[in-house]
């Protein structure tokens, strides 16, 4: 397949959250060239992440790049999973230093914050978060943060799409279901 439409196909099978689908190219991953492995690893990586497949998470994030937050979060999921906790604080403070070094321009039309910027600074506050959660020993301490999940939650926009991508990861990690 030429590698545009590899590329293309994969994007949109992301998109549709056709993971096993995804999956099913795994072998061909495995032998692209290393160039062409950066660019698709996350759509690789995401599908990992939402079938369970650890072992393969960890090989496949070996060619993501470090200038990509997506991938940074993957990475940052990956170690909550682990329980590496030296590593989730690298991509939690990586994450925020790759968003603070992008342009100004974030910013929308009558100075409103960028939608995708604000989900993604609210995901790498969230891996934080679940890092605390899978960390504490004590119910109240777990009882208070998801206290603050819920309450996000029910201030959110009614925006499918933005309360997928919160409780997604926040459910692949916690195992926890929401209540809102």
């Amino acid at each position: 397949k030429d590698q545009k439409s590899f590329i293309g196909m994969l994007e949109t099978l992301s998109k549709l959250a056709k993971w096993n689908d995804i999956n099913q190219y795994l072998h061909v991953f495995d032998t692209q060239p290393k160039h062409l492995k950066q660019i698709i690893s996350k759509y690789f990586a995401e599908a990992c992440i939402h079938l369970g497949k650890w072992d393969d998470l960890d090989r496949i994030l070996e060619y993501s790049p470090v200038s990509s937050i997506q991938c940074i979060m993957l990475n940052a999921l990956n170690a909550l999973h682990k329980k590496d906790w030296d590593k989730v604080d690298v991509c939690f403070e990586h994450g925020f230093s790759l968003l603070a070094s992008q342009p100004i321009t974030f910013l929308e039309d009558e100075q409103k914050i960028h939608k995708e910027m604000m989900l993604l600074s609210q995901q790498l506050i969230e891996i934080k978060e679940m890092e605390k959660w899978l960390q504490s020993n004590k119910h109240e301490n777990i009882k208070k943060i998801e206290a603050v999940w819920d309450a996000r939650l029910k201030t959110a926009p009614r925006d499918f799409e933005m309360w997928l991508e919160i409780i997604g990861n926040r459910l692949i990690i916690t195992q926890k279901r929401d209540k809102s």
